[in-house]
Formats: structure tokens, C-alpha cells, sequence
């Protein structure tokens, strides 16, 4: 026998290679130094091993520390595994704890050359390049190294995070094909992250959960992880009955579901019933589960997406008398519950709160009220927010200052919108689309079309990609000062750059309407239809409205035509533009007959429809013979 001291799991590591039979390890040596699940796994492996081993003092205490259980020395004494011929290893460690085979997910795969960096990619996979960066590494170490099929397992399981990650649900399927072709061992992590990059891939359907939960059932996988990524992915399918019905399966077969997979139906279901969701949680409360945060952040986020902060709040009361802490994530939702109604006063309460109640506030709580700040174009409400935000202590982001542009540009403030992109750039921080388009729409708020049009040169000079919301605000802005010229080149410019959008399209038939050049307008729409865009209403509205400011009936009556052909809806504002045109002809027939036509679509007429068939006496004369029956 050798002695050997137990400092960790390359002590047992040690210990397997030499064979030894009896280890006596002073314990004083690694006290307060955590022994991992690596480390009792493997002096596991060495009692398996040997004909029989005793446990004479095992002095340990066990806790959790995040997802691994921690074993951790409590007294200063003596382990001692001494070999016997006589002592079933069994008496001591649970069954399970044995397997026949070792799993290399937990056990020592961390060791295999070049698996770090393999793991790194995997970790921040985000897109299809990643995806084939970690390919690439996984190929490199199985064709360069001689490993064991379970330590094949783990490069494979490896690479599949980043197919998960990156919801490339073809590469995760591909690495399934070959890790069967190959022989080698699958395990419920291999069908875990398939499952989840199911869940996270675009392409994929609820068909393929169905069928890659089907797979992991015929391999002996039906366990709760794999049934919660389950429950998760028909969630996140927006498949809330398939969601629902599977809880309710596993309830009915005896099996009792965990407040991961009820809260995970509830975020589902939240989506499109809120009042059903919360009805859930009373279930789940009445079959004695206890609500996690996880359950109490859907229900506070989905009142406040519904613009319901008494409820959002009520809720937040409720976590904290379960003995549950609310985190930054339950407060930065109440802010955005409060931010969603207007109410900036109440958004700055709730910082204070969450102060006072020690959760910390982040970026994102800043960002929330700088964003409805934007939207309300209260920008400089958004500027003492930026500036309390640095007192803090806290950067502002990208995100940040864009609101803050934003806020400037609903106010038509384009040299403080300026002033802060200088800001953000002085600081290092590199603007994308969005933060030339605020400083856009800055100026073409007040008109002023020279400067639009220099910030999409500087946008292009930058090399920032373009996508159509640029062009969009740049021929929009033409259409005040009727330049047909300008928005055209603007337009061509688009198509050359390979981006197309039908709003777009749209934004360029009025500006051709608002300056009365219908020939060119129909020449956009007709290009608009061969390139199979649909147009809306809106887009129909601005024709219309265009044919009444040429005074062109004939022209607008066609396209109401189109319009039905292509079953758009008509609104009060095309029912408005119309009356308009036949006021003017005095075809009280004409509008008496559209009018009917259009309360049978369920288009009812406003006060500003009235108001234009106030003063026209021959159709009121008709209307009210009509009405009572004359």
C-alpha cells in the first residue's frame, strides 16, 4: 500500500493509476478547500474498483453552490478507505452514484487537449460563424486525438452547446447523425441541447420537439430536465395548448411537476391570457408547489407589458410575503409598467424603492425610463435621467444614448440629438443605424431636409449596414417639401444598395400624391405589385388622398376597386377622403351609396366625418328622408 494526500481529484486521478488498494489521506491538509463532485466521483471509481472497501470516518458536509453539489470538509479529522474482502461498497454511496460506464460530462473532460477553447467558442456562440469555428475545433480533437467514447461524447456535447446557443438547429441534428454513425454513447445532455437548439432555432417546428422528445424516450431519456426543455420549447413556439396539455400529462400520470415547468406554461400562456396565467399559479399554489422567482417574474412582466401596474405591484407584494427577494429584474419590469403608462414620476419612485430595498439598480433600469422618455419625446426629462444614471456610478450603453437621441428627435431638437451622438462617440462608444436615424428624424420633424440628407451620408460614409428604416425617414422627409426629385434618387439609391421594404415603396407614392404627380404615382405602385408587396390601407389612403388633391375621382374610384380585389381593409379615413371628392361633385347618390357600403364593413363615421356632411344640405335632405322612412 502507498499513502497518498487527499488534496482534490488529481489525488484519486493519482491514486487510479498506480492501483492502490488502501489510501489514508490526513484531511487537516485541505480543510476549508472544497472537494468537488469530480473529486468524490472519482474516489468512488476507486471503491467500485477493488474487491471491497470500508469507509472508516467520512466527516463531510454537503451543499449546493449553483449547479453542483459542493462536498466540503467539516472537522478536522482523519478519511480513511481501507481495503477489506469482506465490505459491500453499496452500504455506503447510493446506487446511482456507480455507474457502469464513467461520465466524462462531469469526470475529466475538462482535461482533453484543446477542449477549453472548443468550450470558450461554445459559451458566446451567437452566430452560424461561431457554430463552424466550434466544427472546426471539435474536428481538430477528435481526429488528432485517440479518446475514449464517452470523452468523444463530451467534445460532441461540447459543440452542440454552440448549435444551441446559436439555434442552428441543422448542425445540432448533423452532430447527432454523426455521434451515431461513430458509435458514440449518447447521454440526456445530448438530447437536452438538441432540444434547446430546437427551441432557440427559427426553422424549427413544434413537430421536430415532438419527434427529438420521442428519440430521447426510445434511448431511456424521459427525465424532468428533458421534459422542462420540453415544456420550454412548446413555449416558446407559441404552442400554449401543447405547452398546457403537457403539464397536464405528466400530472395525470402521477409524476408531480416543479414550479420551473408550471412557470414556464404561465409564461406561455401570459402571452395571450393573463387572467389564465394567473389562475395557473393559484393551481400550482394549491397542489403545494412553491413559486420560484422565475413564476413571479412572468406574472409582474406580463401585467406590465399590459399596461397594469396596480396588478404588476400587487404581485411584487405577494413574492415578498412568500419570503422571496424581489432582484433588479422584478423592479426594472414594475419601471417599465409605470414607463408604459407615462408615468415618469412613478419610474423614479421605483429606483428609489429598489434602493431602499437593496437591489442595486442596472442599465437596463435606467434604459427602461430613457426609452419611454424617447417615446414621449420628453428629452429632457431623458437627459436628467442619463445624468443620474452616470452619479450612479453606471455607463451609459449604446442603448442608452439612442434613447436619449430619440427623446431629442420626437421634439425636433436635432442640435442637442447632435450633441449627445458627440457625447457617445467622445466616450468610444460606436453608433449603429438607429442612432443616424434619430438624428434623421430630428430634422425632418422640423423640415429641415438639407440635414437629413446630411446624416445619411454620414451613414453610408461609415459603413454602418443599411436596412430600410433609413430610407424610410430620408423619402419621407421629401414628401413635406415636395421634393420628387430628391426622394427618387433616394429610392434608386436603395435598390442599388440591395434593400427593398414596401413601406418604403409606400413612403415614395406619397411623396408623388402630395405633389399631385399621379403618373409617377402609379408607376411606383405598379412596381410596388411586380415585386409582389401588398400594399395596406395606409398605403391605399395616401392614393386616395392624393386623387382628391388632384381632384382626380375617376382615378381614386379605381383604386378603391384594387382595394377590394385584394380584400385590404378600408378605414374611416378612406370613407373621409371619398365623401371629400363627391361634396365636391355634389354626387349625393355616389355618397350615399359608398357611405352604406361602408357601415356594412363595419366602418362607422367619426365626428371628422360628420363634420364634412354638416353642411351639405342636398345629402342631409336624403340621409333623413331615409331615416324616417320618407
Amino acid at each position: 500500500s502507498r499513502e497518498v494526500s487527499v488534496l482534490g481529484g488529481a489525488g484519486f486521478r493519482a491514486m487510479r493509476s498506480v492501483g492502490i488498494r488502501r489510501l489514508y489521506g490526513p484531511v487537516t491538509k485541505c480543510r476549508g478547500i472544497p472537494l468537488s463532485w469530480n473529486c468524490l466521483r472519482q474516489s468512488i471509481h476507486v471503491i467500485r474498483t477493488t474487491s471491497g472497501l470500508r469507509l472508516s470516518s467520512a466527516p463531510v458536509s454537503s451543499h449546493k453552490r449553483g449547479r453542483y453539489e459542493v462536498m466540503r470538509i467539516s472537522t478536522c479529522r482523519w478519511l480513511a478507505l481501507e481495503a477489506t474482502s469482506s465490505t459491500d461498497s453499496s452500504t455506503y454511496w447510493p446506487k446511482h452514484y456507480y455507474d457502469e460506464e464513467e461520465d466524462d460530462d462531469d469526470l475529466g473532460g475538462s482535461e482533453i487537449p484543446g477542449i477549453q477553447s472548443l468550450n470558450a467558442i461554445a459559451e458566446k456562440a451567437s452566430t452560424e460563424a461561431d457554430v463552424k469555428n466550434a466544427k472546426d475545433r471539435r474536428d481538430d480533437i477528435l481526429s488528432t486525438q485517440d479518446l475514449r467514447p464517452s470523452r468523444q461524447r463530451y467534445v460532441h456535447n461540447c459543440f452542440l452547446k454552440a448549435a444551441a446557443r446559436a439555434g442552428d438547429f441543422k448542425a445540432a441534428t448533423d452532430a447527432y447523425a454523426l455521434m451515431v454513425e461513430t458509435d458514440v454513447p449518447l447521454n440526456e445532455k445530448t438530447f437536452g441541447k438538441i432540444l434547446l437548439a430546437c427551441n432557440t432555432s427559427k426553422e424549427s417546428t413544434v413537430d421536430h420537439i415532438h419527434s427529438w422528445e420521442q428519440k430521447a424516450k426510445e434511448h431511456g431519456f424521459q427525465t424532468p430536465i428533458i421534459e422542462g426543455i420540453v415544456l420550454h420549447a412548446l413555449a416558446v413556439k407559441d404552442s400554449v395548448e401543447a405547452a398546457e396539455g403537457r403539464l397536464r400529462e405528466i400530472i395525470k400520470s402521477g409524476r408531480k411537476p416543479n414550479a420551473v415547468m408550471y412557470a414556464t406554461v404561465i409564461y406561455a400562456r401570459a402571452k395571450h391570457n393573463l387572467r389564465a396565467a394567473e389562475e395557473l399559479f393559484d393551481e400550482m399554489i394549491a397542489q403545494g408547489i412553491e413559486p420560484d422567482n422565475y413564476c413571479y417574474t412572468t406574472l409582474i412582466h406580463a401585467n406590465a407589458e399590459a399596461m397594469q401596474p396596480e396588478r404588476a405591484e400587487s404581485w411584487l407584494k405577494d413574492m415578498i410575503s412568500r419570503g422571496l427577494t424581489p432582484d433588479a429584474v422584478h423592479y426594472n419590469s414594475m419601471i417599465h409598467a409605470c414607463a408604459l403608462n407615462g408615468d415618469f414620476n412613478a419610474s423614479v419612485e421605483w429606483v428609489k424603492f429598489m434602493i431602499r430595498a437593496g437591489a442595486q439598480p442596472t442599465v437596463i433600469t435606467y434604459n427602461t425610463i430613457l426609452n419611454s422618455c424617447a417615446k414621449s419625446g420628453q428629452y429632457e426629462r431623458a437627459e436628467q435621467c442619463l445624468g443620474q444614471m452616470i452619479v450612479s456610478g453606471l455607463e451609459p450603453d449604446l442603448t442608452s444614448y439612442n434613447s436619449l437621441i430619440d427623446a431629442c428627435a420626437g421634439e425636433g431638437q436635432g442640435q442637442r440629438a447632435e450633441h449627445w451622438y458627440e457625447e457617445m462617440v467622445l466616450v468610444g462608444i460606436a453608433p449603429n443605424i438607429y442612432s443616424f436615424v434619430g438624428l434623421m428624424k430630428a430634422y425632418a420633424k422640423v423640415g429641415h431636409l438639407a440635414k437629413v440628407e446630411f446624416w445619411m451620408r454620414e451613414l453610408k460614409k461609415s459603413g454602418t449596414p443599411l436596412n430600410y428604416v433609413a430610407y424610410l425617414v430620408m423619402i419621407s422627409a421629401c414628401r413635406k417639401g415636395g421634393q420628387t426629385t430628391t426622394a427618387q434618387q433616394w429610392f434608386d439609391d436603395m435598390k442599388k444598395e440591395g434593400v427593398t421594404h414596401p413601406k418604403v415603396y409606400t413612403a415614395l407614392i406619397q411623396v408623388y400624391a402630395f405633389s399631385k404627380d399621379l403618373e409617377n404615382m402609379d408607376k411606383v405602385f405598379m412596381e410596388l405589385r411586380a415585386n409582389n408587396f401588398i400594399p395596406d390601407t395606409y398605403t391605399f389612403n395616401g392614393i386616395i388622398q392624393g386623387c382628391r388633391m388632384a381632384n382626380d375621382l375617376k382615378r381614386a374610384e379605381l383604386y378603391v376597386q384594387k382595394m377590394d380585389k385584394l380584400r385590404v381593409t378600408k378605414n374611416e379615413m378612406t370613407l373621409r377622403e371619398m365623401l371629400k371628392m363627391y361634396r365636391k361633385r355634389s354626387s349625393v347618390g355616389k355618397a350615399r351609396i359608398w357611405l352604406d357600403k361602408l357601415e356594412k364593413e363595419g366602418v362607422k363615421p367619426t365626428a371628422k366625418t360628420e363634420a364634412i356632411l354638416a353642411g351639405w344640405d342636398p345629402f342631409n335632405a336624403v340621409h333623413n328622408g331615409r331615416v324616417s322612412g320618407k
